[in-house]
């Protein structure tokens, strides 16, 4: 079973989002690329599916990889999770 959450960045800097230790794009679920998926623009928002359960999730700056936010997020089956990134 899947869910889904939805992560925007409102920080005025990208950055990249790791679900503990991996970057998401590690744990996610999709049939499309995921070079450098993990990866949120300033301003910008992204979906990702990933597999019901319990996660701890990370953004880091993308240039000094400081984490700047965290979040532990429940994945319920065909459920979306709103997470807004700030700085």
């Amino acid at each position: 079973y899947y869910g889904s959450i939805n992560i925007c960045n409102q920080a005025s800097q990208p950055v990249m989002i790791y679900s503990g230790s991996d970057l998401i794009e590690n744990v996610m679920y999709t049939d499309e690329p995921v070079e450098n998926y993990s990866t949120i623009p300033a301003g910008d928002c992204i979906e990702y599916t990933l597999s019901v359960g319990s996660y701890e999730f990370f953004a880091k700056d993308l240039y000094n990889s400081q984490v700047g936010s965290s979040n532990q997020v429940t994945i319920e089956s065909e459920q979306t999770v709103q997470w807004d990134v700030s700085e």
